[in-house]
């Protein structure tokens, strides 16, 4: 067994064209990522706390019915409330999910679910 697993700072997201321009606006003017696009089809986004996204942006990327079935993803912010109300502001849509309650889930698009959890 291993004794001290930690989950890493990097996440990979295959998105749709069509769904680029909103995970963009949700993960730079919502979450405060700087965007860096290395090459064309790819852009990786840097948060201050050392974590990175990066963005593979494929036409034949799942969609949004696909990534709701998927693992879901947690975001840890200091203000969960506000929080939402600019990923709302962004047009990131929430998400009902029926197993829990306690936590708010949204999804951009055709992009991984997520939910936010107090810092």
């Amino acid at each position: 067994m291993v004794s001290k697993m930690k989950f890493g700072t990097n996440q990979k997201w295959i998105i749709r064209p069509d769904t680029h321009p909103l995970v963009r606006r949700m993960l730079g003017e919502v979450f405060g990522g700087t965007p860096k696009s290395p090459r064309p089809g790819l852009e990786i986004f840097t948060f201050a706390g050392g974590e990175h996204v990066g963005l593979f942006i494929e036409a034949d990327a799942p969609d949004a019915p696909t990534y709701a079935k998927t693992a879901w993803l947690e975001f840890s912010v200091d203000d969960i409330d506000k929080t939402a109300k600019l990923l709302e502001s962004a047009g990131v849509s929430r998400v009902h999910y029926d197993a829990d309650h306690e936590h708010l889930y949204f999804q951009a698009g055709a992009s991984p679910v997520f939910r936010l959890a107090k810092k």
